[in-house]
């Protein structure tokens, strides 16, 4: 059986056929190169990065925008011509920035649209913002590590990382807030109904609204929780293992991508009507009743 051309790093849904994610190449596993690749009107894209390695992915919606998001701080960004989303708009639209200091500092893990801004964060207290097209910096103090980032909006967001630290930013000022745990948080969601949920390490699970955080998961589990995503007002979380469960009243209840093969999960996206699965070897999407496998030509 031929290896997998693509191991994936992250993904962003854009709806039940079509999305972006990063990945990198078998072949270059240890090299600071990988790939943007999308599945857009049936038809799969991909635009090689040289010179960095995607970590994370994400759309700005009004703009039909994918931004990209390298660990040593390169950002790729493009808006397809007539805002049409297929993979012929997208050719040859990828501009660079590279952001200032940070592959100094150390990795960037994460790049989330909120409202209109995009906010990226990483180690060595790297919080990053664009807005209007221009990039500013908050440095927030080297002995801080963050992992995640989302808001509800581009004046209410809120970053997690190692050590549990929790940070909001009002707009103007950021401000460490305090945090129920002393475990990593991996993952850090602002959800529509208005709940912010955090996950992380020793099966951490919180949620509440704003800096009022309440342990909501399960007491059993001892791994870590990857990433946390709702669906059709369910919580679900990628777990160690490649274990991919929905939290419901204390309780992970384990979902199964394939009936009879394993899947590998990571990252998780949704919209409205499907949710995304995106592990180092698979694609999947669930439609509110049925899992698919999302099969990548590289992979066959």
């Amino acid at each position: 059986m031929a290896r997998p051309g693509l191991f994936f790093s992250d993904g962003v849904a854009i709806d039940g056929e079509q999305f972006f994610f990063g990945a990198g190449m078998h072949e270059h596993r240890d090299a600071d190169s990988s790939v943007i690749g999308c599945l857009l009107d049936g038809e799969w894209g991909y635009h090689s990065v040289e010179e960095d390695f995607i970590t994370s992915i994400t759309y700005v919606r009004e703009r039909a925008e994918v931004v990209a998001l390298g660990k040593n701080g390169l950002v790729k960004h493009a808006t397809p011509r007539k805002a049409q989303l297929a993979v012929d708009n997208m050719a040859g639209r990828f501009q660079v920035k590279q952001l200032q200091g940070a592959e100094e500092a150390g990795p960037m893990e994460r790049i989330r649209a909120i409202g209109s801004a995009v906010f990226a964060c990483g180690w060595a207290g790297q919080i990053y913002r664009r807005s209007r097209g221009v990039w500013e910096q908050f440095d927030l103090g080297k002995n801080l590590n963050f992992l995640a980032i989302d808001g509800f909006s581009d004046h209410d967001v809120y970053a997690v990382g190692l050590k549990g630290i929790i940070w909001h930013f009002d707009g103007r000022t950021w401000r460490a807030i305090a945090s129920p745990t002393h475990q990593n948080l991996y993952d850090v969601r602002c959800f529509a109904s208005g709940d912010l949920v955090a996950c992380g390490a020793e099966g951490s699970v919180f949620r509440g609204s704003g800096p009022h955080l309440q342990s909501i998961g399960d007491s059993s589990f001892k791994g870590n929780c990857w990433a946390v995503e709702q669906f059709k007002d369910k919580l679900y979380l990628t777990l160690s293992d490649n274990r991919l469960a929905v939290l419901r009243q204390g309780s992970l209840r384990d979902v199964k991508i394939h009936s009879k093969e394993p899947r590998t999960t990571y990252r998780l996206s949704a919209t409205q009507d499907v949710l995304y699965s995106f592990g180092p070897s698979d694609i999947a999407m669930f439609d509110g009743r049925k899992w698919h496998d999302v099969i990548c030509p590289e992979n066959t």
